[in-house]
């Protein structure tokens, strides 16, 4: 499902629980394993840099070495094999930059990070990679303790696009994979009340993927505003992983509202996984 997946850490508790999460992920791909800090050059200064700078700079390089140590420990307690790497500049581009640079399929990280400037100027490191990449990304927000199982109940977003498709399909090896339970919901827009026939094709078709896979599949039918619709069930449910697809890099993403997987990013309270391939 994922060959080489590479994960942002910065120190934090949900840096290292996202850690947790490509590693077990590795495991079960067999995969090749990444990990990036980043000391970012926009704290403290601006301009050229001055004693202060100096001394935040040498802090951060410091905090980046125990990160890298704790992490290969880490990669050890797993039985997997670690490539770390240390950048310079801003999180949220070097993130994406290192990704492509690496051919990653799968980018990993927490929900939020360390750095205050991301979350007062751009959002946060995570809503940045989430916008600007081009991979698969999984937003990790359970913080610390490891579970017997990694997810216990999977939500699948599908509207009948190919992507969807494709993200019920890693949703569906999740739950073989960890022996969570699957859901998956199609909503409805206003717009589409009048049909709802294209609506049962949808949920025919999912339990025909699920079939193919041998893993039995709850559907839902609801209808509304797609992101609260999702965000809301998932709460319901009380599921631990909730995986949709994304648009990329298209316009509607660059909108004040963003997609549907834009909203989720920011709205929901559990781990989203955004399949763009």
């Amino acid at each position: 499902m994922f060959s080489n997946i590479l994960v942002a850490v910065d120190g934090s508790d949900i840096s290292y629980a996202a850690f947790d999460r490509a590693a077990e992920i590795t495991k079960w791909n067999n995969a090749k394993l990444h990990a990036i800090f980043v000391i970012e050059t926009r704290i403290g200064v601006s301009g050229p840099m001055e004693p202060s700078g100096e001394i935040i700079r040498q802090r951060l390089e410091a905090e980046g070495e125990d990160t890298i140590q704790h992490v290969l420990k880490q990669a050890d307690e797993y039985g997997v094999n670690l490539e770390t790497h240390t950048e310079v500049g801003s999180a949220g581009s070097l993130i994406v930059k290192t990704a492509e640079k690496l051919d990653s399929d799968l980018i990993v990280a927490g929900s939020l990070g360390k750095s205050a400037f991301d979350r007062l100027f751009l959002g946060s490191v995570s809503s940045y990679v989430a916008k600007e990449s081009s991979t698969n990304f999984l937003i990790v927000r359970d913080e610390g303790k490891k579970k017997e199982k990694i997810y216990s109940n999977i939500l699948a977003a599908v509207d009948g696009s190919a992507i969807s498709y494709l993200a019920f399909s890693r949703a569906a090896d999740i739950a073989k994979q960890t022996g969570a339970a699957l859901h998956a919901v199609h909503v409805r827009s206003s717009k589409e009340q009048e049909s709802a026939e294209g609506e049962e094709d949808i949920l025919e078709k999912i339990k025909e993927l699920a079939a193919d896979k041998q893993i039995a599949v709850e559907t839902h039918e609801e209808s509304g505003h797609p992101g609260n619709v999702i965000v809301k069930l998932a709460d319901d449910l009380s599921s631990d992983l909730i995986v949709a697809g994304s648009l990329g890099k298209s316009a509607i993403n660059r909108l004040f509202l963003g997609s549907v997987s834009s909203y989720i990013a920011k709205a929901a309270k559990t781990n989203f996984l955004i399949v763009r391939n």
